[in-house]
């Protein structure tokens, strides 16, 4: 099961080193009075000198950040299902079709709530493969406490560092502050 989890991990965490490209670059060639102010790609197409070459990081962050994290969604078609069905079946093979069944019902219904038919759809066949999953034991070996802890402190640091992309690229683009306001009660 930690080669599974770890094959599924590997694709959201190789797209750190992109990310951090993107930051390392923009935060060198553009000064921290620009980067501090949100929309600041905008404000750096009509800039002379260095600043005026991050303005592909803004759009590249957010594209690297939205689609990892949606990778990295707990359903099970996606790569944080698949972690999600190796780590909860080297725990308790018996549990793991229930909990990716009630993930992928949470799923459907939250992605229903907000509107997004196409996460739902994605959700529910998620749901749907569950059924597939062995309840008993299989003939792979489960993880041990040591290999879940790596692949869930994985996980854990992975999300972040795409969650963080995410609301980079927002924040560049003037989008962040938008959504904020949009849901802030006034």
């Amino acid at each position: 099961h930690f080669d599974e989890a770890f094959c599924a991990l590997m694709g959201p965490a190789f797209s750190i080193l992109p990310v951090a490209v993107l930051l390392v670059f923009a935060a060198v060639m553009a000064p921290p009075s620009l980067t501090a102010v949100p929309g600041w790609f905008l404000i750096a197409q009509h800039l002379d000198g260095p600043a005026k070459y991050t303005t592909f990081a803004g759009p590249l962050l957010l594209a690297f950040g939205a689609f990892n994290v949606l990778q990295m969604l707990p359903i099970y078609p996606l790569d944080g299902g698949q972690v999600l069905r190796a780590m909860v079946h080297s725990a308790n093979a018996v549990w793991a079709r229930r909990v990716i069944l009630f993930v992928a019902t949470v799923a459907v219904l939250g992605f229903l709530w907000i509107g997004d038919y196409v996460l739902a759809s994605i959700a529910a066949l998620g749901g749907a493969g569950s059924m597939h999953v062995d309840s008993g034991p299989s003939g792979v070996r489960p993880m041990g406490a040591l290999s879940l802890s790596v692949i869930g402190i994985g996980y854990a640091i992975t999300l972040a560092v795409h969650v963080g992309a995410t609301i980079s690229g927002l924040w560049a683009l003037d989008i962040l502050v938008g959504l904020l306001y949009s849901y802030w009660p006034t």
